[in-house]
């Protein structure tokens, strides 16, 4: 599919540089007004050319090329989204773990749940936690992060 649209990019960029050059050559007048019309037919000739030498063949050939890139880049999307809740997911735990620290209380991050909104973005709704916790890292962990004291799981 990709040579397909490049030949086809092509042939469109010169036919429309050659009648962009010829018309520039022709003097003003009748004459320019003609060949205008024709140097149009033959831009719009060459637009549509590829079109009528499709077969059959050729479309399912090139409809199943663009499902494969469509899969592709669905794969590589869902890669990144799950690349970046692995990042997030890390930056909580150093957050959580820190203002434990800050706050004397002894507390593990075992892990997260995540929401995914519209757009893609995920957001903690729920953190499970081991140790101690604390009213103040609580209350913290609820302020800043948004996950409810019904969400945040300790055992």
């Amino acid at each position: 599919m990709a040579e397909f649209l490049r030949n086809w990019i092509i042939t469109v960029t010169a036919a429309a540089t050659l009648a962009a050059i010829a018309t520039a050559l022709i003097p003003e007048g009748n004459v320019k007004k003609a060949s205008s019309l024709v140097l149009g037919l033959v831009l719009m000739l060459a637009v549509i050319s590829p079109v009528k030498r499709l077969t059959g063949e050729d479309v399912g050939r090139l409809t199943e090329e663009f499902m494969v890139e469509m899969e592709e880049s669905a794969a590589f999307n869902f890669a990144g989204e799950e690349m970046m809740t692995e990042i997030i997911e890390q930056e909580l735990r150093t957050y959580i773990l820190d203002k434990a620290d800050s706050l004397g209380a002894d507390i593990r991050v075992q892990g997260f749940e995540f929401q995914t909104l519209e757009g893609g973005v995920s957001v903690p709704v729920k953190v499970y936690l081991s140790g101690q916790l604390t009213p103040a890292l609580s209350a913290v962990i609820e302020q800043d992060l948004g996950i409810g004291k019904d969400s945040q799981i300790c055992s």
